[in-house]
């Protein structure tokens, strides 16, 4: 992550790594000032152009508040509060109804604003009555129109490898495992929920060997599965695969916030890394609305689905979708002229809460 992350920001391997320590003490900080700014507050991201955390305020006093504990304050018209409103606006907006797939809402705290992304030519009734409470939000939303589609991106075992059954091809996200019986620990792998829709078999295969049966999946809200390990066939590693003949250790999870350099691990695009553009976005996806996602710049297709995402060696999430165009299903930087790559995963919080297990992990 180091070498990617120094040819992305054009900085020398030294500071890359520098960057990426300082990275996790700017994510603890970014939490700990939403509590200490309260409603003074408007949330904060990080700048890896300049290697600041960046906090919006909406007085010198929260700027004082924000600089005292080490971020760089900056002045915004809108309250995370009042932002915070116009998104759940929006959430019920729909009534239940599905919008076209590709259609998603978010807080962008870099520009102080909700993004409301709609397909072009999106014409639906649940989709209008978006664009209504957009418009009647006036400056406090921004709506985007999009050519592409949001679409799910369905020896030892690493995270971030194919895993295949009778039907598609997915990723594995991170080896997880249970809690301690007598000694004994089941052992399992986590992918994402959407890879199971239309009928697919619950039995998963990698390199011509099975890997094990789902046990547990959900893509409804929220987008992940996980599957009970063959140990007799595979040994789970608390790592993840490179693509480039190394793994990454997985050293613990953590919750990122935008600005955040992350990187992902899947079966069709390999090992892609980018920044988080936002937390907390609702999507509309072929198997239903997703809360709580994240979104990113990552290049990332379908078979994807399911792969590790770090934040340093940090698990962050499973890749869930992104949007993708033509036939080939690519992500946007591959067009001519390249567009800016979206791609959404599950934050991996939620997941280990769900299934009770903790990630398997290295000193």
């Amino acid at each position: 992550m180091v070498t990617a992350f120094a040819r992305d920001f054009g900085v020398s391997p030294d500071q890359a790594r520098n960057r990426l320590v300082l990275q996790g003490r700017q994510i603890e900080l970014a939490h700990r000032l939403e509590k200490s700014l309260g409603e003074r507050g408007a949330g904060s991201w990080i700048d890896h152009a300049t290697g600041k955390l960046y906090a919006n305020v909406l007085d010198e006093a929260a700027g004082r508040t924000a600089r005292a504990q080490g971020a760089t304050p900056r002045l915004v018209p809108h309250s995370l509060r009042r932002l915070r409103a116009v998104e759940q606006r929006l959430d019920r907006a729909t009534g239940g109804r599905p919008t076209a797939a590709g259609s998603r809402w978010y807080i962008d705290m870099v520009n102080n604003h909700v993004v409301l992304a709609v397909p072009q030519g999106t014409r639906d009734a649940a989709s209008s009555a978006l664009l209504k409470v957009a418009a009647e939000a006036g400056s406090l939303v921004r709506v985007e129109r999009e050519d592409g589609r949001l679409r799910d991106t369905a020896d030892n075992l690493y995270g971030g490898v194919d895993i295949y059954n009778s039907s598609s091809h997915c990723s594995t996200g991170f080896n997880v495992q249970g809690p301690s019986v007598l000694g004994y620990r089941a052992q399992y792998v986590l992918t994402a929920g959407h890879c199971m829709a239309g009928g697919a078999s619950a039995h998963w295969y990698s390199n011509g060997r099975y890997v094990g049966p789902v046990t547990t999946y959900t893509y409804a809200n929220q987008d992940h599965a996980i599957i009970a390990t063959n140990t007799v066939d595979w040994v789970p590693q608390p790592s993840v695969w490179r693509y480039d003949g190394m793994v990454s250790p997985v050293r613990g999870s953590t919750n990122v916030t935008t600005g955040s350099y992350v990187c992902k691990f899947g079966r069709t695009t390999g090992f892609t890394c980018g920044t988080v553009t936002a937390t907390n976005v609702t999507a509309s996806t072929p198997t239903g609305t997703k809360t709580g996602q994240v979104q990113t710049n990552l290049c990332v297709e379908p078979g994807d689905s399911g792969g590790s995402v770090l934040a340093g060696n940090l698990a962050a999430g499973l890749t869930a979708s992104s949007v993708t165009y033509g036939p080939g299903k690519v992500c946007g930087q591959k067009l001519t002229p390249a567009v800016a790559n979206v791609a959404l995963f599950q934050p991996i919080g939620p997941v280990l809460t769900a299934y009770g297990v903790s990630l398997r992990t290295q000193p």
